[in-house]
C-alpha cells in the first residue's frame, strides 16, 4: 500500500524485462501532475503465493524511485511495449495527455532492480497531436524489428494512426516529428473522424 501525494493516479501498467536478468520489475503509473512514476516491485509481491498470510496481503510497501515529467497536466492514458529481445530492459511508453499532446518515452530499467539507479527516461513529445484531450492509446501492429504501429483517440472525435521506430540512433527523415531523439522516430500514418462521442471507451 502507498500514497502519491495530493495528485490522482490515472493509469498503471506493469513493466517486466523480457529476460529474467533483474530481480525486480516496475509498476509505471500516470497521474494528474503530468508525470510518470516508477515503483520497484518484487514479482513475489505482485504475484503472492496461492495461500499468502492474510495479514500481509495488503501491507506490501511501495515507494516510487523516479518521476518523469511529460505533460502539462493530467495524463489520461498510457500503454507500453518492450523494444526487443536484444534489449530486454527497454520499453517504449506512450502517453496521452489532457493537453492534447502525445508522449513517446524510451524507458531503460536498471538491471540491478529498484535498489540501484532509477530508470532512465527520454521523451519525444508531439504537441497538438489532437485538438482535445487524448483518452485512448492502443498498439496495433509490429512492422518487424523495433518498429510499431499504434492508434490514439481523443475528445476531438478523431482516431489517428502512428508509427514509432526505436533504434540506436534516429536521423531526420520526411514525416518524422522534429526533434527526434533517443533513437525514437514518430510518424503520423492516418487521421479519421468518428461519430462516436467517447471513442476511447
Amino acid at each position: 500500500t502507498t500514497t502519491y501525494g495530493t495528485n490522482c493516479l490515472t493509469a498503471i501498467i506493469h513493466l517486466h524485462p523480457l529476460m529474467d536478468r533483474s530481480k525486480h520489475s516496475y509498476l509505471c503509473t500516470a497521474s494528474s501532475d503530468g508525470r510518470l512514476a516508477f515503483w520497484p516491485a518484487d514479482p513475489i509481491s505482485i504475484y503472492p503465493p496461492s495461500e499468502p498470510d492474510p495479514g500481509q496481503r495488503n501491507n506490501i510497501p511501495l515507494t516510487f524511485s523516479h518521476r518523469h515529467r511529460i505533460h502539462q497536466s493530467t495524463i489520461k492514458c498510457i500503454s507500453a511495449i518492450a523494444v526487443s529481445a536484444t534489449a530486454p530492459n527497454e520499453f517504449v511508453v506512450l502517453s496521452g495527455g489532457d493537453d492534447g499532446a502525445l508522449g513517446v518515452t524510451r524507458v531503460t530499467l536498471p538491471f540491478g532492480g529498484g535498489g540501484g539507479e532509477p530508470p532512465k527516461c527520454e521523451t519525444l513529445l508531439y504537441l497538438k497531436a489532437h485538438a482535445a484531450a487524448i483518452n485512448g492509446i492502443a498498439y496495433m501492429t509490429s512492422a518487424g524489428g523495433s518498429s510499431y504501429g499504434f492508434a490514439t483517440s481523443g475528445n476531438d472525435q478523431r482516431v489517428k494512426m502512428w508509427g514509432v521506430e526505436c533504434a540506436a540512433a534516429a536521423a531526420a527523415a520526411p514525416g518524422v516529428v522534429p526533434g527526434a531523439k533517443g533513437g525514437l522516430r514518430l510518424m503520423k500514418k492516418g487521421d479519421r473522424a468518428t461519430t462516436v462521442g467517447d471513442v476511447a471507451a
